[in-house]
């Protein structure tokens, strides 16, 4: 299904849901802010049991396999802490991924960093191989090489 046809589709999902929503076609992100973190995942956990009941209601489900939950903070996380969803246990995440981007509890970007420098790091060196100052392809090509291959992800 196309994203605008999902957005349609699911215009009306949002309705009983108390948090915030950040969306993009079928990627959900549900968040709340609290100082008590029991009362955070209180709110969060009635929010998705909304949510999940209002996508059965048009047919679709919940990837139980991508619910991440992550808890941004710098104070220490109980190990206990549990979230449950219908005796499915969310697991806790020190790192989610959301749109292209790597969010870490600390909110420092350090993970974010890392894998941007692997992925570009693995072009340039492809590029490398390809040619050198006086052997391989020429300038102008490894240029646009560069800027195909490269540059975006250092953009994004």
């Amino acid at each position: 299904m196309s994203p605008i046809l999902y957005l349609i589709y699911s215009s009306d999902l949002y309705k009983n849901v108390k948090n915030n929503i950040s969306e993009f076609a079928d990627d959900i992100v549900i968040f709340t802010l609290h100082k008590n973190l029991d009362r955070a995942v209180e709110n969060i956990v009635s929010d998705l049991q909304q949510l999940k009941k209002a996508l059965e209601d048009l047919g679709l489900e919940l990837s139980q396999p991508k619910i991440k939950a992550t808890i941004f903070t710098n104070r220490q996380i109980p190990q206990n802490l549990t979230i449950l969803l219908d005796n499915f246990d969310i697991p806790i995440s020190n790192n989610v991924q959301h749109l292209g981007l790597i969010f870490n509890r600390k909110m420092n970007w350090l993970h974010h960093i890392r894998f941007v420098k692997v992925k570009v790091t693995n072009r340039l060196n492809l590029l490398t191989f390809l040619g050198g100052v006086t052997w391989g392809i020429n300038q102008n090509v490894m240029r646009n090489l560069f800027l195909s291959m490269v540059r975006p992800i250092i953009d994004y």
